[in-house]
């Protein structure tokens, strides 16, 4: 029987005479998965294949797709060494069987879909991806220290996007010269350009949300004027003039803070430094949504608000002190305002007018 026709057959096999040709899951990728994902960002089909090879094939390759139980997957899991590790393997599996279940109909459920037990989080000093500046002044020393030790380079170009205007990685280096309009003082963001394990392609935002045209701000209009950059072609260049590959500036940026013993800063929390300090700073989060480019605002307060305990002293120390500046000259203490109110309302129920409490009391 052809696979289109057995969506309930999968499930409950034995309800047919017909032996049905259910596929493996190895041989499910070969004939469907694969072939109708190629469409798919190369980075996204990346991060499939080393999942699919190290952590779900080893368990599920012969075994028919209709059979994987959940059980299965939870082993699937507990084999996995780190949270990060289990979670990607586990929606990639989702994302292979939710194609059959969901666009081949081959499949009633997909069993991977449901709630599991995840290796605990590991306790990091400091976030996976660096360090994450939480106020513009710490922004501000750092942009600086960048342009006294590699001025007018790939790395500076990209530090000043990143901090600047939030920009995701991908957007810093697909940005063009042309999409930096000093007459409107705006920056286009319409393309990106990202580095996978053997291809590197530029390539539409990664939503429809990300093509946003920024303000350019006073500040970050004189770090890019101070730039020699001509008018044409990319804005972050390598040696030659040609767009600079992500992971070629990621490892100059790395190979900079080793030599002066920088913070660990990476392009990505450059993004998370500028939402972090934006929001600390008043920027409203609706207003902040839409200038990282994000589809909600939940969004950025739960992936780019990264206050620190510092922080936290501080704000409890504003807390104090907006406490301590309660004018407390025309308090009513509570016995005396509770029958002020008493009597307020009674009065009120009788149709009179009444005063005001601190009327009543003076």
């Amino acid at each position: 029987m052809y696979y289109s026709r057995q969506l309930s057959l999968f499930d409950t096999p034995e309800a047919v005479s017909e032996p049905l040709n259910v596929p493996t899951f190895a041989q499910f990728l070969d004939e469907f998965f694969w072939p109708d994902k190629r469409g798919l960002r190369h980075t996204t089909l990346d991060s499939y294949r080393y999942s699919i090879k190290n952590y779900i094939l080893p368990v599920f390759g012969d075994v028919p797709i209709n059979r994987i139980t959940y059980p299965d997957v939870q082993r699937m899991i507990n084999g996995c060494r780190t949270y990060k590790t289990a979670k990607r393997a586990r929606d990639t599996l989702s994302a292979v069987l939710g194609h059959a279940c969901n666009d081949l109909h081959l499949l009633s459920i997909n069993v991977a879909s449901g709630r599991f037990v995840y290796p605990p989080k590991a306790l990091r000093d400091e976030p996976f991806y660096g360090i994450v500046l939480t106020d513009f002044t710490q922004i501000v020393r750092y942009i600086e220290m960048i342009h006294r030790y590699a001025p007018n380079t790939d790395v500076e170009r990209a530090t000043v996007l990143g901090f600047c205007f939030g920009l995701r990685p991908s957007e810093t280096f697909g940005l063009d010269c042309e999409s930096i309009d000093f007459d409107s003082m705006t920056l286009r963001i319409k393309q990106a350009y990202t580095a996978g394990s053997h291809t590197i392609e530029l390539h539409d935002c990664k939503t429809p949300e990300s093509r946003r045209t920024l303000p350019v701000y006073g500040y970050a209009r004189d770090l890019i004027g101070s730039l020699s950059v001509c008018g044409s072609g990319p804005w972050v260049r390598n040696y030659y003039g040609n767009r600079a590959n992500p992971k070629h500036t990621s490892r100059r940026l790395k190979e900079l803070r080793d030599r002066y013993k920088l913070p660990r800063i990476t392009f990505e929390t450059m993004r998370h430094s500028f939402a972090t300090a934006a929001l600390r700073g008043g920027m409203d989060v609706a207003s902040l949504s839409l200038w990282l480019g994000h589809s909600s605002s939940s969004t950025t307060l739960k992936h780019y608000a990264k206050p620190t305990a510092e922080d936290l002293r501080n704000d409890a120390d504003r807390i104090d002190g907006l406490c301590r500046t309660v004018d407390d000259g025309d308090a009513i203490p509570y016995d005396q305002l509770s029958h002020l109110l008493r009597k307020t309302i009674s009065d009120l129920l009788n149709d009179k007018v009444s005063p005001c409490p601190h009327q009543m009391a003076s």
